[in-house]
């Protein structure tokens, strides 16, 4: 039969998560067809659907770190006016 592969082909992560993660981690699955490799092992797309999916987080956390670092320190106490206080001239 013609149609008897299923082959993973521009699986758009975000909006097809769910089919991504059967496909790397279902027993049904016993290797995956990628044009110009061939079969992929489901180890190899395991390994790479974690990659692809924990990359972004890895990459927010990095900034916000790298965010919060070069922030300047918020110095501590009450804050004092540099204007100094003068006589009312309406009283």
């Amino acid at each position: 039969m013609r149609f008897d592969q299923l082959g993973l082909w521009a699986v758009a992560v975000g909006t097809d998560v769910r089919g991504l993660w059967y496909a790397a981690f279902s027993d049904d699955v016993r290797f995956a067809l990628v044009p110009g490799v061939g079969e992929v092992p489901p180890a190899e797309l395991q390994r790479w659907v974690l990659v692809h999916l924990l990359s972004p987080v890895v990459a927010l956390a990095a900034l916000g770190v790298g965010w919060a670092a070069t922030k300047p320190p918020r110095a501590s106490g009450p804050r004092r006016s540099i204007v100094t206080p003068t006589s009312d001239p309406h009283g």
